[in-house]
């Protein structure tokens, strides 16, 4: 499915990028710099997650006009399609806890921002050599000043709380 396509169902289908991210689980700004072209490339992932939505959308949608009730999340058959399928347990976007981040396998890496998911994927290369220069830097700079400071590199865990 082409974004073009994917932009003309989710305007026929009455549904918002904040809607249409919520339904597939990709990050809202991610849905929304993809739907605009701003991402020239988005990732196959992203774009699978979001036709496959897309997809139910129109699979459960009736001559072409949206079945779901924008207010409530649900079909007219009951069916609850607020939540998206998600293998790291039945919680929405926002209901996250750190307890649940703590909780995730090792093999991907998360963040969790405000009780949302982001899983975050490899970094491109431009993206290793300034972080590795910059690091570099950083501890000439600590060597030089003698400073109980110490810069690391990343992956690293980090828990910063708005409350305390």
């Amino acid at each position: 499915m082409t974004i073009d396509e994917m932009n003309r169902i989710k305007n026929e289908m009455g549904y918002s990028v904040r809607k249409l991210a919520q339904l597939s689980g990709v990050p809202f700004g991610t849905v929304q710099k993809v739907l605009s072209g701003k991402t020239k490339n988005p990732r196959y992932e992203t774009i699978q997650k979001l036709s496959q939505a897309l997809s139910v959308l129109m699979d459960s949608g009736s001559s072409g006009s949206a079945a779901l009730q924008a207010d409530t999340g649900t079909d007219q058959d009951g069916t609850d399609h607020r939540q998206v399928d998600n293998p790291y347990g039945n919680k929405m976007q926002g209901e996250y806890t750190v307890e649940d981040y703590l909780a995730l396998p090792d093999d991907k890496r998360f963040e969790l921002i405000d009780g949302v998911l982001f899983e975050m994927y490899s970094p491109i290369q431009i993206h290793q050599f300034l972080t590795g220069f910059l690091f570099y830097k950083l501890m000439e700079c600590v060597q030089q000043h003698e400073t109980p400071c110490m810069p690391y590199i990343s992956p690293l865990d980090v828990q910063l709380d708005k409350d305390n």
